[in-house]
């Protein structure tokens, strides 16, 4: 048989983030694809580099400052902080504390069932046992929680963006005259569906949608259906916009009111969402009173004790093993308990209980936790000493079950693991006190 007749060949290039093989046929006598092939020539790889704005985008070193020139991730970028409302890190943290006794950090199993121990303690001060969950689903929504053409979504989240808009309208946040209609600012907005439940239902005029991404299938289409409504979007992150300094709420709308509300606020997204609501950092620039946090140019030297304009903020947080301490709100309040950054970065770990719980699927466990011939002394059942990834990932570990769930993260994360339509009203840990859900 010669070359010519010989098989091709599957290109023999590994893609990482697929965990396989390229599924193109190498070139005849190669190992690799023609698209591949050029990556695995000698000295390759050490004339390739990754961009500094986007790891994704893989150039040829010769051509690095070009691409970088017409980058489109950086185009974005500075389209943002172009942007009038855009102040870099103004509600990504607040100054340390001073003299804050820092926790050592966990070694062993052992410090793990130390931690729990405190935080069950802990648990007991802040939250009576046995939290309450309330459904609301409001009439006005009843025909709006069944999946249509306008609305693809499961019918598990029509239920749950209903739920939050009812507990918005218990709380008073759905009311307001043609004076001082508020601006309803959807926190993590993706597609924008809990901003049309709220606007089909309740017929609000302005609505204001922040992300970061851009999304198909958006709810703009049914948005600009409703009559009266005008909403904008804003491509930006969270932890950088500032509300008094958009033209929604700036200039002649200066005193216009906001409400607050998202369905998913992943880890710290909660913490941005909340200083950006609460803080009095946005009272006092140019128009509307706000002096920001950490380097943004635009001060003001008008006193900043007036009433916050935010009326309320109505969320679900979610993925508590994403929270970092560096953003967290309430770090003083946790160092005052005996919490650090490193047993905090246990508690996150630790919240991936909630959702590996008994009645769960056992693979969760078996998956991420494999079963050992013997357990330290003093250690759960199993528990690994070093967690795949605790060291080198900190909170941004992957959830693992285990024998014994300790009825704690019951209590305080039962939100992630169960259809958080009922909305548990609870006080979190270390966070500022709400009703989940509800801030006022």
């Amino acid at each position: 048989m010669t070359t010519s007749d010989s098989p091709q060949l599957q290109c023999q290039h590994y893609l990482p983030k697929k965990r396989r093989n390229c599924n193109f046929l190498a070139n005849t006598g190669e190992q690799y694809c023609g698209n591949h092939l050029i990556l695995h020539a000698p000295g390759a790889a050490a004339d390739r580099r990754a961009c500094p704005y986007d790891s994704n985008h893989i150039v040829w070193s010769k051509d690095l400052q070009r691409h970088i020139e017409r980058c489109p991730t950086r185009v974005q970028q500075l389209k943002k902080e172009g942007q009038p409302w855009h102040c870099a890190g103004c509600n990504a943290r607040v100054p340390p504390s001073t003299g804050a006794a820092v926790v050592s950090e966990p070694s062993a199993n052992h410090d793990v069932l130390q931690i729990i121990l405190k935080l069950r303690v802990l648990l007991e001060q802040v939250q009576p046992p046995g939290g309450r969950t309330a459904v609301l689903l409001p009439a006005e929504c009843k025909n709006l929680m069944q999946p249509s053409f306008e609305r693809p979504s499961d019918a598990k989240h029509l239920r749950q963006q209903a739920s939050i808009v009812g507990h918005m309208q218990a709380a008073g946040l759905l009311q307001g005259g043609d004076d001082s209609t508020p601006v309803y600012m959807e926190l993590g907005s993706g597609k924008g569906y809990l901003t049309d439940m709220a606007a089909a239902a309740f017929r609000i005029r302005l609505a204001l949608l922040l992300d970061t991404g851009s999304f198909r299938h958006k709810a703009d289409r049914t948005l600009r259906k409703v009559k009266g409504l005008e909403f904008v979007r804003v491509r930006t992150d969270l932890q950088d916009f500032c509300p008094p300094l958009h033209p929604m709420l700036a200039g002649d709308n200066a005193s216009r009111p906001w409400v607050g509300m998202g369905k998913h606020l992943c880890g710290a997204a909660t913490d941005f969402a909340l200083r950006l609501c609460m803080q009095r950092c946005h009272q006092g620039l140019e128009g509307s009173g706000v002096s920001t946090l950490d380097g943004c140019s635009r001060q003001s030297q008008q006193s900043n004790t007036q009433e916050s304009r935010c009326r309320g903020l109505a969320i679900a947080p979610c993925c508590h093993h994403r929270c970092t301490w560096e953003h967290y709100v309430n770090q003083a309040w946790m160092v005052q308990q005996g919490i650090g950054p490193s047993e905090f970065a246990v508690l996150c770990w630790m919240t991936g209980w909630a959702v590996c719980k008994p009645g769960r699927s056992s693979t969760c466990a078996q998956a991420s936790n494999p079963p050992s011939s013997a357990s330290p002394e003093g250690s759960l059942p199993g528990l690994s000493t070093e967690p795949e990834g605790f060291q080198a990932e900190g909170v941004r570990l992957s959830a693992f079950g285990t024998g014994i769930v300790p009825t704690l993260w019951y209590e305080v994360m039962e939100a992630n693991a169960a259809l958080f339509g009922g909305l548990q009203v609870k006080r979190q840990l270390g966070r500022v006190p709400f009703e989940m859900g509800i801030l006022c």
